[in-house]
């Protein structure tokens, strides 16, 4: 039932809140986004249709310095609600 309520009210979701898909697994799209690693933790918060989240860091691979001189490996914060 959550799930359907999440994907019912994903379009205003999303206008309101910067593009945040209250139905997408985000876990499970940073792992196979192929960062060389992912580190993150699920957490509850007291808002009921939202109530999943996860935070943590993401590594991208190595690889050539780009022309803006900042290295790809740079360590990269996320934070995002998952679906439940």
């Amino acid at each position: 039932m959550q799930r359907l309520l999440q994907y019912l009210i994903r379009p205003f979701w999303s206008f309101a809140f910067d593009h945040c898909r209250i139905d997408r697994e985000t876990g499970k799209f940073l792992r196979a986004a192929g960062f060389e690693s992912i580190q993150f933790e699920r957490f509850r918060v007291p808002v009921p249709i939202v109530s999943l989240h996860i935070a943590g860091v993401a590594v991208k691979g190595k690889g050539p310095i780009p022309e803006h001189g900042v290295p790809p490996t740079l360590t990269h914060s996320l934070s995002g609600r998952t679906a439940q």
